[in-house]
């Protein structure tokens, strides 16, 4: 109590802790934990073991406890996929050509075109839609997210792949089973990777046709700002 018979102002420290731990800001919180999981851990975890395993099979690291060598997997694991992140940017700018973004467009028939076919644009709009969502569908915009991070994961993992697939070839005599299993693989991924963009869209489009005509206004003043 600060005066006789009147409750106690809460300080701002006080108003400012209540807030940062409040529920909404904690559920806020839970899609970006499912993003760094699911796109960083999830990719970069194989990344850092393959090239432990590269390394003399990874007879050095025997040595070092369990619960030791799994928490530094898990850790390098999260940092190598941030890098993986970076070499994802440029790997979906060889891959995203203009005519493979008119295709999907064609093949999708989206309700809510987007503005342009520029890999750079589309991606921005992609990820302005889904924070838009967010805000508007909590459910719809968490489903999102957990996509696009799986598309995130499928964008580093390729990244992976071709990273581990050059130092296995300057390091290593690779037969033409081999080869061609790690070709497959790689192939994969790739069809792996456009898919579940185009996945994300589809779905991320589904969502946008369920809003409010006021809200899809919004939107497209969002997407212009």
């Amino acid at each position: 109590m600060d005066r006789a018979g009147e409750p106690e102002e809460k300080s701002g420290t006080h108003a400012t802790e209540e807030k940062a731990t409040s529920p909404e800001t904690i559920a806020s919180l839970i899609p970006e934990i499912y993003y760094d999981l699911i796109a960083r851990v999830f990719s970069g975890i194989p990344f850092v073991m393959i090239l432990l395993w590269m390394y003399d099979h990874g007879k050095p690291y025997r040595q070092i406890e369990p619960a030791q060598l799994t928490l530094i997997i898990i850790g390098s694991g999260y940092l190598a996929g941030h890098l993986l992140t970076t070499v994802s940017t440029m790997v979906n700018v060889i891959i995203w050509r203009k005519w493979l973004i008119r295709w999907m467009f064609a093949r999708l028939a989206l309700s809510n075109p987007f503005r342009a076919d520029r890999l750079a644009s589309v991606i921005l709009d992609v990820y302005k839609r889904v924070d838009f969502i967010g805000d508007y569908d909590r459910p719809g915009g968490a489903i999102l997210k957990k996509m696009e991070a799986g598309a995130a994961m499928t964008d580093n993992l390729l990244s992976g792949t071709i990273i581990i697939g050059i130092i296995y070839l300057i390091w290593f005599r690779v037969s033409t089973s081999q080869f061609v299993s790690g070709l497959t693989f790689l192939v994969l991924l790739i069809f792996s990777v456009v898919l579940r963009r185009m996945c994300l869209i589809s779905r991320q489009d589904g969502i946008l046709s369920k809003l409010t005509p006021d809200a899809r206004l919004k939107l497209a003043q969002f997407e212009h700002s």
